[in-house]
This record gives structure tokens, C-alpha cells and sequence, in this order.
């Protein structure tokens, strides 16, 4: 940004930031959005037009403030809640939920924050769709990790690498349309992208794919969909969970265990979703160390008081008022 910014201003430029400090971090180092908008302003959307139910509307934008309390008693109220003793029994739900759905199947999809969750839910999903007699012709190849991965006629596909020549990216969802086995044995796959692009792909030449039924979080940012089935480990934060709730137009559902997330799990899932990962800059860190090493030992009590849940709201200047 830095060598971007140099060389807009050498050539009498502007730049302009697009982004959303409320939704997934940077996996690096990051922050710099953020303090950037705040040091010298912003335009901001404040309205949501994803959504069509006003309720979701409300309850995303309370959530995205860092009020999950609202936010879960929402989906709690149109039983759109699940949380269940253990987490094969949660992803087992999540997945007959999402296949027994009436919307087509790239007009819905599965999230989920951590990869281990998103490998279990997509292998059950394929096997419920195989046992139902939806996915034909299958056939296997290995993919970019060297395991051997079966696709069929109408699975749903992720592509993980951008192709020039092929004209995909790197996140695109895809259908199998049609797939056919060369006489040397390579894997020929015809695919129509979500976007309406037909694509023939040999594995051999190109091979970053996995499952689509569900994805990670992180992976879902942009996207949009009828109907969301999320689920929600302890892996989670107001960002996240923002980001999971509000992919929908029409619908979605949470799913988690007890077994993740604690026995009450309701309360703790509506912590994980108030705590924020937001980043920092170098700067903004040495501010705050600055700032708590000039607090009194009245204001240092009261915030350790919050920290162990305990709302000590007193004025710290005036003495006379402590008992």
C-alpha cells in the first residue's frame, strides 16, 4: 500500500479503498484499512439489501455492532437455531437440512469456519446425494494434494487456483455437466460455472478442485445465496459470524454441539460471536499499552471487573461516591 499510495501521489493521483473492517480479516499482517478510514473519513453503506426479511435485516445489523445476544435470539425465535449433544449429530442436521432443501443446489450453500468441518460436511452431503441416486457416472483422479477425488455428473465443484487459459478463478463454483475419459486415461470434465460459463478441464493439466457443498467462511466472503446452513464452532468471532449470517437472500439456519462449544452453548456461542478479531497496526497497539499504563488503579479495577463479567459502573474521578 505504501508503494501504491507513493507512486499515486507522484503521479497526482487518487486511491481509493473499498472494504469492510466489520467482515474477515487479513490472514497477515493487517489494520491499515481500518485506521486509514478512521484517521481521514469515509463514505459508508449503511443499508443491507441482501436480505429480504426486515427481522434478518435487524438482527444482522445488531450483530454486526457486537450484539450476538439479539442476533441468536432471532434465529432462536424462527427456530432457525440448532445446537445438539454431539457434532457428528450437528453435521449430520446441517447436511439433511441442506439436501432435503427445495432450492436448487447452486442456489444454496454449507459454511463453515474450519476446513475439517467443511472436508466432513461436503463428503456427507455427496454421500446423501449418491444414496438419493443424483450424482451418475462417477469417476476419480488425483488433485493437487496427490488424493484421489470422485466426481460424478451434477456434483458441485470448488476451483481453488485462477486459470488464464481456462478463464476461471480462484473461488468459482461450478456444476459437473458432463465427463468423459480420454484413451491415455486423463479425466475430461465438462463444468458450467455459477456465472453461466461452460468450461471443458482435463485433470491432468488442471487439478486445484474440491467440493462445493460447503465452504469456509472465509472463502464465502462475496458470495450470495438463497438459503445459508452454518456451522458454528468455538472457531468464531463477531467478523465470522457476521459473515456466515448475512449470505443469504431468503433463508439460513445455524447448526453446533454441545461437544464444541460447552454444555451452554448458547451463551457461549453468543460470546464467541461478541468477541471481535479485528487488527491492529504497530501504531494503534503502542497507543493502547500507552493509554492503560497512564490508567489509575480505579480505572484498571473496573476494567478488570468486565473482564471477569462483573458491570462495576462507577465514575473512577469521583472518590467520594466509593463505598
Amino acid at each position: 500500500m505504501s508503494k501504491l499510495t507513493n507512486a499515486a501521489e507522484a503521479a497526482g493521483a487518487k486511491v481509493i479503498l473499498v472494504g469492510d473492517s466489520e467482515q474477515l480479516q487479513a490472514i497477515g499482517a493487517g489494520g491499515a484499512f481500518s485506521t486509514v478510514s478512521e484517521s481521514i473519513g469515509k463514505a459508508e453503506l449503511t443499508e443491507i439489501y441482501r436480505q429480504k426479511s426486515s427481522a434478518d435485516k435487524q438482527s444482522l445489523q445488531a450483530l454486526r455492532k457486537g450484539d450476538s445476544k439479539a442476533f441468536l435470539a432471532h434465529m432462536k425465535s424462527e427456530d432457525r437455531l440448532h445446537i445438539t449433544k454431539r457434532t457428528s449429530t450437528a453435521h449430520k442436521q446441517m447436511s439433511n437440512k441442506f439436501i432435503e432443501s427445495k432450492a436448487g443446489l447452486q442456489d444454496k450453500i454449507m459454511i463453515a469456519g474450519r476446513r475439517a468441518d467443511v472436508n466432513a460436511l461436503n463428503k456427507m452431503a455427496r454421500q446423501q446425494l449418491k444414496e438419493q441416486g443424483k450424482l451418475s457416472v462417477e469417476t476419480s483422479f488425483k488433485d493437487a494434494n496427490e488424493k484421489t477425488m470422485r466426481v460424478a455428473i451434477h456434483d458441485r465443484l470448488r476451483l481453488l487456483k485462477n486459470n488464464k487459459q481456462l478463464g476461471v478463478s480462484n473461488g468459482d463454483l461450478a456444476t459437473v455437466k458432463d465427463l468423459d475419459i480420454t484413451d491415455s486415461g486423463d479425466t475430461i470434465l465438462t463444468i458450467e460455472t455459477d456465472s453461466g460459463k461452460s468450461v471443458e478441464i482435463n485433470t491432468a493439466d488442471y487439478n486445484d478442485l474440491t467440493h462445493g457443498y460447503c465452504i469456509t467462511a472465509h472463502a464465502s466472503q462475496g458470495a450470495t445465496v438463497a438459503e445459508a446452513y452454518i456451522y458454528s464452532s468455538s472457531f468464531n468471532s463477531k467478523e465470522m459470524a457476521y459473515v456466515q449470517g448475512s449470505r443469504h437472500k431468503e433463508h439460513s439456519e445455524i447448526f453446533a454441539s454441545e461437544q464444541e462449544v460447552g454444555e451452554l452453548a448458547e451463551k457461549q456461542l453468543e460470546r464467541a460471536m461478541a468477541r471481535s478479531t479485528e487488527k491492529q497496526t504497530a501504531l494503534e497497539k503502542y497507543e493502547e499499552i500507552q493509554a492503560q499504563a497512564n490508567k489509575t488503579p480505579l480505572e484498571k479495577a473496573r476494567d478488570k471487573a468486565k473482564e471477569l463479567g462483573k458491570d462495576l459502573n462507577f465514575d473512577v474521578n469521583n472518590t467520594d461516591a466509593l463505598s
